[in-house]
């Protein structure tokens, strides 16, 4: 995959995971403005990760850094989290991507100590009690298979307002 297909895959990426997880609690048209970054870091660059939360948890957003799965044309199956909650700032690594038929996609952390997920609401990025499922797989088959579809469907036009960071100088 050459770097511009790389860098459209990832817009297309970063895209559906705004509408599978923040859904219609961002809509500027009715004055709701997204308070949660969405980063597709294909090259899982810690310091890219890094950066980017500190800047959201300092200006009290949240932030998901989505984790891709092996192979050019995968699409993440984990993220980790950044947020500001009750004036505690948090970071869960190794969330799965989770969900029912429809409604949002949730962030669910993988250790089974954890009671609790992530979705997005009315503030932005939450922290809810308890998990959707004791078991997670299935939910996290459907997740993928909604993620490849909203991809796949995604034109150019569809993707709106990006930033892309090059990591690599031999990228440019």
């Amino acid at each position: 995959m050459t770097n511009s297909a790389q860098n459209t895959f990832a817009l297309r990426v970063g895209k559906a995971a705004r509408m599978l997880i923040e859904g219609d609690m961002a809509d500027a048209s009715a004055g709701r403005f997204s308070r949660t970054l969405f980063a597709a870091n294909r090259t899982n660059d810690e310091t890219v990760e890094r950066i980017m939360f500190g800047a959201a948890l300092d200006n009290g957003h949240g932030a998901v850094s989505l984790r891709f799965g092996a192979g050019a044309g995968a699409t993440p199956r984990r993220a980790n989290v950044a947020m500001v909650d009750a004036g505690e700032r948090i970071v869960v690594r190794d969330c799965a991507l989770w969900s029912e038929e429809d409604g949002p996609v949730l962030l669910v952390p993988f250790a089974a100590r954890h009671d609790f997920h992530f979705a997005v609401g009315p503030a932005g990025l939450e922290r809810r009690p308890g998990r959707p499922a004791t078991m997670l797989g299935s939910g996290m088959s459907r997740a993928k298979t909604r993620f490849e579809r909203l991809v796949r469907s995604l034109r150019p036009q569809d993707l709106g307002q990006h930033l892309t960071i090059l990591t690599d100088a031999a990228a440019t």
